[in-house]
């Protein structure tokens, strides 16, 4: 929906303009795989459903990659919001995600 699209875009933009990198190959576990692999460094997802990222999830926490709900908690297979990103800069982009999605809750 265009609030979700908002939401992601602002991430988006903030997450660019810190210098890091992001991209959506419209997979979710395309995409942490690439997160894990270190061609992205981070990657967000407003709405997915847990189905979709058993695989990705599992080979990002391998390679050591964190991930969280937009508040910072373990809550994403529950409520479809899932930030990921390489431990280096996961503290930092988790700030920014949660300051700007706190912007648009209901």
């Amino acid at each position: 929906d265009k609030k979700h699209l908002e939401m992601q875009l602002d991430i988006t933009r903030a997450i660019v303009e810190a210098g890091a990198s992001t991209f959506s190959t419209g997979s979710v576990a395309l995409n942490l795989a690439y997160t894990a692999a270190g061609r992205l460094d981070a990657m967000l997802q407003p709405e997915v459903h847990s189905e979709e990222l058993e695989a990705g999830l599992l080979i990002l926490q391998e390679a050591g990659g964190l991930a969280a709900d937009f508040s910072g908690g373990a809550n994403y297979r529950n409520n479809g919001q899932l930030v990921a990103g390489n431990p280096k800069i996961f503290k930092s982009l988790l700030t920014t995600v949660n300051g700007i999605s706190k912007k648009y809750q209901s």
